[in-house]
Formats: structure tokens, C-alpha cells, sequence
């Protein structure tokens, strides 16, 4: 069986997970990583760049990828596959076109949630369900044929850090199959793009900033979680702080609702009512759980 040189561009624990395979495949000759720069794209991230440091890996973190010079770095290392997981940047075609395989595994089940920071999404408009899908990387975002697909179910209680780490198992579960199908020469396309489905992106309106009074309960609840520690947290801001909103909850005791809603008018919806905290929305109310000022 041939042996493979990859060129791996990721970030964050689900290419740590992939790396981890790769190194212990017996098809994989030689390996080089690539980082965004910095090593990792946000503080909550796991660190690969640590990660190949760790196991001795070649690790490159440029600030363009689009230089000459590094293009040609990857040239010279002559890549049969090029993987990308959760790596920040657009992949040129010049270094895609250096490789017989391309491959992107992305974080939603495609057409749908293309673009950046799709599991975020997909909590803030309260999906219950999310996957992974691995496809061929084109000079358009997320629409290169399919390869495969892994769908899993987003809990109630999972904030945008657990249903990440829920996502980087199944990447490696994903990644595991996409590789012997590579290694076998089986690897086939499981259909073409099917529509446009939807796209979100970094000019996306950013949804950290709550506008309670025009927001459902569970609208809240879901951007809440969606951004809970240790991603930046939701926050509202009166007129003298802003307040970050780490967890909340539904008030089911109506007296309490009533009594809460009356306290608001002519204030705002941030209301502290016997050292209880709660916020009055849409369509009733709800108590903040965990508030921090930073």
C-alpha cells in the first residue's frame, strides 16, 4: 500500500484528535502542520500547535498563507493530501491544487450552517441536532462535494464548549473513515452540493448583546448558553454596567413573573430583587443564575 505525505492545516481539539491518528496510521510517511498564527485561534482553544511541539511535528503558523514563500514551502514538502480542520483561513487554490486530495471536515451538516462558527449557531437558533461533514475544499466556502457525513444530537443542557468537545469526537470519528477510504482507494463522492442552504460568517450581526425586551425566554436562553464560559458570555448593558450573563433559567412561579414585570416598568428589564437577579424579556421573565461585571 503507498504511503501518504499530508499537509495538515487545523486548530482546536478536533485536529489534535485527527493529528492523533495520522500519527498512528502506518500509510502516513511524513506530516507537516499548520497553525493559525499565534498557534490556536481563541484562548478557549486547545492548542495543536502545542500539540506538535509535543510529538516532535514539523509546525508552520503564518500570518498569510498566501505568500510566496509559503507556498512554496508547501510545494517542496509535495503533498498527496491536504486535510483542514477547523483551520481559520481560506486555503488558496495554488496550495489545494498541490494535492490529489483535499478535504475540509466542517462542523454542521452541509449545505446548512456553512460559513464561521457553525455549532454556535446552530445553539442560538435552537437546533437539535448538528454533525460533521467532510468535503472537497474548493476557492468557495463549503461547497466542494461530499465525502461523508456523521449527524449528532445537541442536548438542552449543552453550552457552545460542550457541544465542541462533542464535535471533536466525532471529527476524529468522521476523519478515522474518510482516511481508509483514502488509503484503500475507495474514496467516493456521496453526492453534490444540494442547494445553498444557509451561511453564516464573522459580518453575520454578532449576537453576544442581548435586546431582552425584543427576545424570547428561550431565544436568550439559547444565546446564554451558546456563549457561556469559557466562550466570551452574552451580556447586557444598562446605563451604568455591563453585565456578562453566564446561565439562566425559566421563573415558573407566576407571582413572581407578575411581581418582577411591575418592578420593570419605567426601569429596564435588568431588575435585583431580593439578592435574586432577573431580566425581563419578551415574553416574560427570567432569572440570571450566574452574572459577572468584568
Amino acid at each position: 500500500m503507498d504511503k501518504f505525505r499530508i499537509a495538515f492545516f487545523g486548530n482546536n481539539q478536533a485536529a489534535i484528535n485527527c493529528v492523533d491518528v495520522l500519527l498512528k496510521n502506518e500509510n502516513v510517511e511524513d506530516i507537516i502542520i499548520i497553525t493559525p498564527p499565534g498557534g490556536k485561534l481563541h484562548s478557549w482553544h486547545a492548542s495543536l500547535f502545542d500539540f506538535s511541539a509535543a510529538n516532535d511535528l514539523t509546525n508552520y503558523s503564518p500570518d498569510n498563507i498566501k505568500e510566496e514563500e509559503f507556498f512554496e514551502l508547501i510545494r517542496d514538502f509535495s503533498p498527496d493530501i491536504i486535510f483542514s480542520v477547523y483551520y481559520s483561513k481560506i486555503i488558496p487554490n495554488t496550495i489545494l491544487d498541490l494535492a490529489k486530495f483535499k478535504i475540509n471536515f466542517h462542523p454542521s451538516i452541509l449545505p446548512y450552517y456553512r460559513g464561521t462558527a457553525p455549532i454556535i449557531w446552530a445553539i442560538v437558533n435552537g437546533e437539535k441536532q448538528t454533525g460533521i461533514t467532510a468535503h472537497e475544499m474548493t476557492s468557495i466556502v463549503d461547497v466542494g462535494n461530499i465525502y461523508g457525513r456523521l449527524k449528532f444530537d445537541i442536548s438542552v443542557n449543552d453550552t457552545g464548549f460542550s457541544l465542541h468537545q462533542k464535535a471533536a469526537k466525532q471529527v476524529k470519528t468522521l476523519f478515522e473513515q474518510i482516511i481508509d477510504k483514502i488509503f484503500q482507494g475507495n474514496l467516493e463522492i456521496i453526492n453534490p452540493l444540494e442547494s445553498a442552504g444557509s451561511y453564516y460568517s464573522s459580518k453575520t450581526p454578532r449576537v453576544n448583546k442581548l435586546d431582552p425586551l425584543n427576545q424570547t425566554n428561550e431565544q436568550i436562553i439559547n444565546i446564554v448558553r451558546a456563549l457561556a464560559d469559557p466562550l466570551p458570555m452574552a451580556y447586557i448593558d444598562t446605563n451604568q454596567e455591563k453585565f456578562f450573563i453566564n446561565k439562566c433559567s425559566h421563573v415558573n412561579n407566576v407571582e413572581i413573573q407578575q411581581e418582577i414585570m411591575n418592578m420593570g416598568k419605567g426601569k429596564g428589564p435588568f431588575i435585583i430583587h431580593d439578592q435574586d437577579t432577573y431580566l425581563i424579556t419578551n415574553d416574560g421573565v427570567l432569572k440570571i443564575d450566574d452574572v459577572r461585571v468584568l
